[in-house]
């Protein structure tokens, strides 16, 4: 016997052993995703880290992956050098650890990885997320069960009602705003997915997909009432209609100009809705029309919490080109007097808690132009590329693809600049994997004469290298 026959078993012994441990990782990462977490324990993230690495080998160094493991890291590091009061040395890296743990675990389960993963993954954080609202809405304190205990300040109650008196519903996150991006950006991004899917005629389960996605993302709309979930789905899809109307392919500017009129109806019934659906949205659009008394003297509300953390953020990289850390925020409060800290920004600053309310703005600040660059590298060769390598072909397959890039990038950015308490990087991995794989599951099937020159690039090419 030869000896390939002699390690073939061993060789498939080893290959379900990989299975089996994929398997768990994806357990543990839709926890991770659907269920607010700062940190595991030191040892569990260490092992798991160790697991991942071996498991994804190369693709860690990859364009794709290594920027989302960078920009942590290197925040960790201004942590620790920055001149300025710091906790002590695990504080400082069990998020960035964590973050990178949840980057790896994205890539290990969804490199190269059959469809029903990502449906998987997808549906069980919808899942998880619409369990905890509708524990919400039924009275119960989904919070409690969290691993963490929220702030005892009085203050902490106000911001989780609406204007109107009704609380807020967080399921098991801390604040609505993130439980409406995360359930709505992933159900926007599935649905755009199915539905590229079906125009192409790829109709095993794409049609199920479609209407499982839009109909968990309409009750946890209903559910959640809040902007950050409806910007993730208005990002989504803006974008993709931008795409497809600046694109060659007569068919796909069609489908813009009706995509576009059906989304301002949407919109328009959601602020003429009766209830409190309606009157939160009428709400914050009035509170939008009226930035100027949004200021951390009036107290205003949380768009002016965000206005003074933008403001911050922004002077934070001009006097410090290179970046703050997670605790250096107080030495740029002390340089400018154009910053007005609001009541829900002091209420965490005093207890050395100084997020801006925003991942980007958190990046911004603590990261400086090394991790804007970064952030911005790993757009382009993930997003922003691969859209004008889709649209030079000019066929409505690879216009398609284009758009679908394109609304993942722009939930990407949405999801960024609105939610903070969460493994970001994690979720932007998702985006741009899934639409991977859906250009990987159409390629070469659909051949289309295109409609520019014979120099445009060949219609089968459809994936960024």
């Amino acid at each position: 016997m030869s000896r390939a026959h002699q390690d073939a078993p061993h060789g498939e012994r080893l290959q379900i052993f990989e299975a089996l441990i994929t398997l768990g990782l994806m357990v543990v990462l839709i926890f991770c995703l659907s269920v607010y977490v700062i940190s595991l324990p030191v040892k569990a993230t260490l092992m798991l880290a160790v697991v991942c690495l071996f498991l994804n080998r190369e693709k860690t160094f990859s364009y794709g992956v290594l920027p989302l493991i960078v920009i942590p890291l290197y925040g960790a590091a201004v942590s620790w050098f920055f001149p300025c009061w710091r906790p002590d040395g695990w504080t400082i890296l069990e998020r960035p650890l964590f973050t990178i743990l949840c980057v790896l675990m994205v890539s290990v389960v969804l490199s190269k990885a059959a469809g029903w993963r990502y449906h998987v993954i997808a549906f069980g954080i919808l899942f998880i997320c619409l369990i905890g609202a509708i524990g919400d809405c039924l009275g119960y304190d989904m919070t409690s069960l969290l691993p963490f205990t929220m702030p005892d300040d009085p203050y902490f109650d106000q911001v989780t009602n609406y204007s109107f008196g009704a609380s807020r519903v967080r399921g098991f996150f801390p604040e609505s705003g993130v439980l409406g991006a995360v359930s709505l950006g992933i159900a926007t991004s599935i649905a755009l997915g199915a539905w590229v899917l079906i125009s192409q005629r790829r109709h095993r389960g794409a049609t199920a997909t479609l209407l499982a996605a839009l109909a968990i993302g309409g009750i946890m709309l209903a559910l959640t009432l809040t902007k950050s979930g409806l910007f993730m789905i208005m990002g989504g899809m803006v974008v993709f209609f931008i795409v497809l109307a600046v694109s060659r392919n007569r068919a796909c500017r069609t489908t813009a100009v009706v995509g576009s009129i059906s989304a301002v109806l949407v919109l328009a019934a959601l602020l003429s809705a009766p209830g409190d659906l309606g009157s939160y949205f009428r709400a914050e659009v009035g509170t939008a029309l009226n930035l100027q008394a949004q200021t951390g003297q009036t107290g205003g509300s949380g768009l002016a919490t965000r206005i003074e953390c933008w403001k911050l953020a922004v002077y934070a990289v001009g006097y410090y080109p290179l970046g703050v850390g997670g605790w250096g925020v107080d030495n740029v409060l002390n340089r400018t007097t154009a910053v007005v800290p609001t009541p829900e920004m002091r209420l965490f600053f005093d207890q050395d808690m100084y997020g801006l309310k925003s991942a980007l703005a958190n990046l911004v600040a603590q990261t400086g132009v090394v991790g804007i660059s970064l952030l911005g590298f790993w757009i382009w060769w993930s997003f922003l590329a691969p859209v004008l390598r889709h649209l030079k072909s000019g066929t409505r397959t690879d216009t398609l693809l284009a758009g679908l890039y394109g609304a993942s990038a722009g939930l990407s950015i949405i999801f960024l600049f609105t939610c903070e308490l969460y493994p970001s990087y994690a979720l932007l991995l998702f985006f741009k994997l899934h639409a991977d794989a859906i250009a990987e599951r159409i390629r070469g099937t659909v051949h289309e004469e295109p409609t520019g020159s014979l120099s445009d690039l060949p219609a089968t090419e459809l994936v960024a290298p």
